[in-house]
């Protein structure tokens, strides 16, 4: 089944990467981005109406073309129930622009991440986020409750010394109320740690850097192995 539909001009731009023709890189780039199995309409390109081209088109695993249909018709047969767009049309289904005037305003997004029921794994996504912190200019720790218990706070701390590469950066703790910075500076002389309050309306968990931000179902500490609840996390790339 097509998880995501593209509008008319997307068709076309991905047609001409397809066929190696001279293509927009920006929207081309911006379009893999979101890379899914893609339901187009045979009216949205004449090329469509050639029947040995759909014969040809029926090997590429990404594009699945149906019968003559509306954008709402579309829309409503694909999984994501949405559709690509480089400039929005203010209908009535839901939009995605690949292309948003203002950088980081387009919400929705296809980002990447993994789901633990349980401890079993959880090693894995460790080692996962100490890779992808590893070249950060910088790291904030966004968790409210990230000290609040003593025995979690050492293996918070525990995880923080393994994820956070040793070298000079600035690591920001933003919480209710963190007293462990001396703490943490003793594990590297080279972080430079600062503290920030969490303001009122922040809720959710995130590890941040000048290239991600990765959003943490519930508190670091349940990112650990010795932790037995469900722990999902999502990265999206700035």
């Amino acid at each position: 089944m097509s998880a995501i539909c593209l509008s008319n001009s997307l068709v076309s731009h991905y047609l001409k990467y397809t066929f190696a023709e001279s293509f927009d890189k920006k929207i081309i780039r911006n379009l893999l981005k979101y890379i899914h199995p893609f339901v187009v309409s045979k009216n949205q390109h004449t090329i469509f109406s050639d029947p040995s081209f759909i014969m040809q088109i029926n090997n590429d695993p990404l594009l699945n073309v149906v019968d003559k249909c509306s954008d709402e018709e579309l829309v409503s047969i694909s999984t994501l129930k949405l559709q690509l767009v480089e400039r929005n049309t203010n209908s009535d289904f839901t939009e995605v622009n690949i292309v948003p005037l203002i950088a980081n305003s387009e919400k929705i997004d296809m980002a990447i991440g993994a789901t633990y029921e349980n401890s079993n794994g959880k090693d894995k996504a460790i080692t996962h986020m100490k890779a992808l912190l590893s070249n950060a200019k910088w790291i904030k720790v966004t968790d409210g409750y990230i000290d609040a218990n003593p025995s979690q706070w050492n293996e918070n701390k525990r995880l923080l010394e393994d994820i956070i590469p040793k070298k000079a950066i600035d690591v920001t703790i933003v919480s209710g109320s963190f007293s462990k910075k001396n703490e943490l500076e003793a594990i590297c002389s080279d972080w430079n740690v600062r503290v920030q309050n969490m303001g009122q309306h922040t809720h959710d968990r995130y590890i941040e850097t000048d290239k991600l931000n990765i959003l943490l179902s519930s508190g670091l500490y349940n990112l650990s192995t010795n932790s037995n609840k469900d722990m999902t996390y999502r990265i999206k790339i700035k």
